[in-house]
């Protein structure tokens, strides 16, 4: 699976570069002594470029390592295009049977939720969702849970604290700091 991120990556029409996907090849190594991540938090390098970076590990947790996905950004603006982004995405994954649901093949549906300020995917198989997160809201994302939490915003450290809960109860969450 590691070794073909960046054909997953094309399917999905994502680009990633032989440095990019390294340093997500590199992201997703588990400690074989412990079976946990090797960065259980990790900040993709080049700020403003790791689009199409973050958008390909979100996708590898969803589909592939059924994660718990949780996008947390300040502005909606950001959640929207990340949401947008892997709409597309899985699209091209897969065949739309409607505008909200996704047929992938092997019996992977994927739903998405276009409520405003609500907007999610949802595997209709496993259960497992992507949810997109307002921190403007204090409380904001309360009582979900995250394997893979997203925290895309330059000022993250004000609100680490406010996410913390989402990934404490989960065997090994990793958390992705986009800057």
């Amino acid at each position: 699976m590691i070794e073909d991120i960046d054909e997953f990556a094309r399917l999905a029409g994502l680009h990633l570069d032989e440095q990019q996907a390294a340093v997500l090849r590199e992201a997703l190594r588990i400690d074989p002594e412990t079976g946990k991540w090797q960065c259980p938090t990790w900040t993709p390098p080049t700020p403003g470029q790791t689009d199409d970076l973050v958008a390909t590990r979100v996708l590898l947790g969803f589909l592939i390592l059924d994660e718990n996905v949780m996008w947390s950004a300040q502005h909606r603006a950001t959640l929207l295009d990340a949401f947008h982004r892997l709409v597309n995405c899985i699209n091209r994954l897969g065949t739309a049977n409607g505008p909200s649901e996704f047929d992938l093949g092997h019996n992977i549906r994927i739903k998405a939720r276009r409520t405003n300020g609500e907007e999610q995917l949802e595997r209709l198989d496993t259960g497992t969702r992507i949810r997109f997160i307002s921190r403007r809201y204090r409380g904001a994302g309360r009582g979900c849970r995250a394997d893979l939490l997203i925290i895309d915003d330059p000022d993250f450290r004000r609100r680490e604290q406010d996410l913390a809960p989402a990934t404490a109860s989960r065997p090994n969450p990793q958390i992705v700091i986009v800057e």
